[in-house]
Formats: structure tokens, sequence, C-alpha cells
């Protein structure tokens, strides 16, 4: 309201299809970053519940390991997203882009399996060294870091669904694995797996979400 009053801006001249052109664009990746931030979340919410405070702090110190490793693949998923939409605003069909988000794909899982080498190295070395309190972090920390190539695979094919526009797809791609995960974390803590049992679950999830976006990625390309 400040704007329109005080810059004389015209709401006649705003071009309302435009508008609604970026909120349909707009709104899904809004629904799809929550319903991410809720899929990377939800672990740590049930060791809050089911185990307290004290497992959760031990437990956040893995995911805090794991989120470094997180971080990068968040990059190098950025990184190949101007590459994909210079090809597909280019020629506008989807089987052009196949080559090239294959070679990305590739790219990404090996960068991914390098880096998921070096921090279970540096883990399991320094943790029980410099960081006694958190000995018990490290199992998890590890089972967590496993799931990196699959985060650096949904990383790319989320970027192409993006640029194609059809992100409003990986809803229910999403919110599969996120049901398994909640179940397999309740069946892991009632058979005493501990912070393991959570880790696991996250991981599998985390394939799950990339097996089956992949899956449908094969579907789509051909359409």
């Amino acid at each position: 309201l400040y704007f329109v009053k005080y810059l004389n801006i015209n709401l006649v001249k705003i071009n309302k299809q435009a508008i609604f052109k970026l909120l349909k664009i707009g709104f899904p990746i809004f629904y799809i970053g929550l319903l991410y931030l809720f899929f990377t979340s939800i672990d740590r919410i049930m060791v809050q519940y089911y185990l307290g405070s004290n497992f959760l702090a031990i437990y956040h110190f893995s995911n805090t390991l794991f989120t470094v490793g997180l971080l990068f693949i968040t990059v190098l998923g950025t990184q190949f997203y101007p590459k994909i939409l210079y090809e597909y605003g280019k020629y506008k069909k989807i089987t052009l882009v196949r080559k090239l988000l294959g070679k990305q794909i590739k790219i990404a899982i090996l960068m991914s399996l390098f880096l998921a080498c070096i921090l279970i190295i540096l883990i399991s070395n320094f943790i029980p060294i410099f960081f006694e309190k958190y000995h018990s972090s490290v199992s998890p920390s590890i089972i967590l870091i496993l799931g990196l190539p699959g985060l650096s695979l949904s990383f790319v094919l989320s970027s192409f669904y993006t640029v194609i526009m059809k992100q409003y797809r990986l809803i229910p791609i999403m919110i599969i694995p996120l049901l398994i995960n909640v179940v397999m974390a309740w069946w892991f803590f009632n058979n005493d797996y501990g912070l393991d049992g959570f880790a696991i679950s996250t991981t599998v999830s985390i394939y799950l979400y990339a097996i089956f976006m992949l899956w449908d990625y094969k579907k789509l390309k051909y359409e």
C-alpha cells in the first residue's frame, strides 16, 4: 500500500497475467520448500519426542556434520541449474536435455561419494579424539553421510523439474518417503536401535526419494 500510494504505481497497468504466471511458478516451489524442510527435520523431531533433549543434542551434532556435506551438495546443485535452464529454454524439448542431465548426475554422484569418504574418515578419526563427549554421534553421522549420493541425485533432478515447471510432481514423490521414514523410525525405536535407527530411516528415505524421482523422470523425459 505504501508503494502504491507514494510512488504513484498504477494498478491498472499491472500485468495480471504475468502475476498469475509468477504465482503459478512460485507457489509449487514454496510448498516443495516447506515439505523438504519437514522431510529433512522429521528425524530430529522424532528423536526429541521419543528420546528427549540429551539424545537430541548428540543426534544434532551428527546432523551438523551431515549438513557440511549437504551444503556442498546444495552448492553443486545450483551450479547445474543455469546450464539446464539454458538448454531447455533454447530447445524446449526434454529429450535434448537428457544427455546433459545424465552427465551432471554422474558428476554429482561421484563428487558426493568422494566427499562422503573424506567425511567418514575424518569423523571416524577426529571425533573420538577431539570431541570425546560426542563419541556416540560417530555411528549416526556415518549413516547419514552415506545418504549424500542420494541427495546429490535428487538435487540435480529437482533442478530439472523446476526448469520445466513441473515441481508439483515432486509433492507425492516426497510425501511417500517421508511417511516411510516415520514408520521405519518408529519401528527402529521400538526395537532398541537408538540413534542409529533414526539415522538409518532418514538415509533410506533419502534414497527412496531419489529413486522415485528418477523413476518419474524416466517417464517424463519422453513426454
